[in-house]
């Protein structure tokens, strides 16, 4: 079996469908609806601008209080990821983890925060 060097992997891995790469998620700024389980909306303001690969995330309405105090986002290996001031992260979002989440296209974003539980954004 012949081995693929590390040269050929890069350009095989930069040749993908471009739903699964960092840089399609360039458009993350703007509003999301955070979908859960408890009463009352959560919008969550995701600042910055296309080109700009983060920012801070404001809350308005009922959000959980991982969100609040004006948690930073930024973008790390094709996720979102959310961090409190002192560098904790607080929860990790992507696209999705497989095809078909993927398909769903860039208006969905799912994840988790890091106590585990799970986090679903919509625009």
């Amino acid at each position: 079996m012949k081995r693929i060097g590390p040269l050929l992997l890069v350009v095989l891995i930069g040749s993908l469908p471009s739903a699964g790469r960092a840089w399609d998620l360039a458009d993350v700024a703007g509003r999301w609806t955070l979908r859960k389980a408890t009463p009352g909306p959560c919008v969550l303001g995701f600042s910055g601008a296309p080109a700009i690969p983060h920012g801070r995330v404001s809350a308005m309405g009922f959000c959980p209080p991982i969100f609040l105090g004006l948690p930073r986002w930024q973008l790390e290996i094709g996720r979102v990821v959310i961090s409190g001031r002192n560098g904790r992260r607080l929860a990790e979002l992507a696209v999705g983890h497989t095809w078909a989440e993927l398909a769903v296209g860039r208006d969905r974003l799912v994840g988790q925060t890091a106590a585990g539980e799970p986090v679903l954004l919509e625009r």
